[in-house]
């Protein structure tokens, strides 16, 4: 009689497993296992991401605020800049200008005043080998100064000033100027005493000559060569100031003559002004060109 085995428990049937096979079941749950790896590397990294996203999110919001912040600042040196142009710099500006005008005019008072004891001598015709001293001692009684008072005027230092354009009659194709020959150097004449300079200079003014054109020469007025010699002085001034009293000497000129007035030019602080006024009349006025 057949003996019959009496199993306990679930038999679960299948192929046999053949040496260093897995079982089904190892399989499914080493696959598990893999699984559970997986989604824990999966939720690690996304949490990863999610925590640098963040950071990323934050930054950016942090550099918002900062472009927000440059840009209120742009904003601010914008409208600084713009009320420096519009309103501090155009006043800077007149103020700097007007500053620089009061340096200058000081500067030219301070050379008017260091020339004040010179006088310019036009017209003395020169000698050769001549004393400069002896020539303007001998100008000076032309003029019409007691002698012994004209030979007791002393000086610090006189000289004849340089032509700064010498003629050049043997240029070719130089036009003769109907001027005639130039006149004599310029002398140049520094007083020791300014009660001699103006001794000098009002014995001048006095003379009742009637008075010829001038020109500008080199900046500088030269009376024209006249038929007879006749010597003018005048008091010396910085180049830009000799230049126009030169120029209103020769406009004055063709007043007295034209128009039949009566001229005259004075130096007002750093200004050389043309004065005119009808024959006959004390009022003087300036006269603009």
């Amino acid at each position: 009689m057949p003996s019959t085995r009496l199993t306990t428990g679930k038999q679960t049937a299948g192929p046999p497993v053949g040496p260093g096979e897995k079982s089904p079941s190892g399989t499914a749950a080493a696959a598990s296992v893999s699984n559970a790896v997986l989604q824990q590397d999966i939720t690690t990294l996304s949490n990863k991401v999610l925590t640098k996203l963040d950071t990323i999110s934050t930054d950016l919001q942090s550099m918002n605020r900062r472009l927000d912040e440059v840009e209120s600042s742009i904003e601010f040196n914008a409208s600084k800049i713009t009320e420096v142009v519009e309103q501090k710099l155009p006043k800077l500006n007149s103020e700097l200008h007007k500053e620089i005008t009061e340096l200058q005019e000081k500067l030219l008072l301070m050379e008017i005043q260091s020339r004040k004891p010179n006088l310019l001598f036009y017209g003395i015709q020169q000698a050769p080998y001549e004393d400069i001293y002896h020539t303007l001692t001998e100008a000076f009684i032309n003029l019409g100064v007691n002698e012994d008072s004209a030979r007791e005027i002393q000086l610090v230092n006189a000289h004849r000033l340089p032509r700064r354009n010498p003629p050049q009659p043997n240029t070719p194709g130089a036009i003769a100027t109907p001027r005639g020959p130039p006149p004599p150097p310029t002398i140049i004449a520094k007083f020791v005493k300014m009660a001699d300079r103006d001794l000098i200079l009002g014995t001048f003014e006095n003379q009742n000559q009637p008075k010829r054109p001038q020109q500008a020469t080199e900046g500088d007025e030269q009376p024209l060569p006249p038929s007879q010699p006749r010597i003018t002085v005048r008091t010396d001034l910085p180049f830009a100031l000799k230049a126009r009293r030169g120029h209103l000497a020769e406009v004055a000129y063709n007043l007295r003559k034209k128009k039949n007035l009566s001229t005259r030019i004075k130096l007002q602080r750093v200004k050389i002004i043309l004065q005119v006024k009808e024959k006959g009349s004390s009022n003087w006025r300036v006269y603009e060109e």
